[in-house]
C-alpha cells in the first residue's frame, strides 16, 4: 500500500454527500424557484 493514498475521512462521503447537504440544496433550490415564481405573478397584475 505504499504510495496508495487513501483518506479515511473522505471514505465514502466524497462519492455520496450527506442527506441533510442534500435536503438542504433541495430546499433551497425549491424556495428559489418558488419565490422566482412569485415575484414572476407579481410583475404581471
Amino acid at each position: 500500500s505504499r504510495g496508495e493514498v487513501h483518506l479515511p475521512v473522505f471514505d465514502g462521503a466524497a462519492a455520496v454527500p450527506e442527506p441533510l447537504t442534500i435536503l438542504g440544496a433541495g430546499a433551497a433550490i425549491g424556495f428559489g424557484s418558488a419565490f422566482k415564481r412569485k415575484l414572476a405573478q407579481a410583475k404581471k397584475k
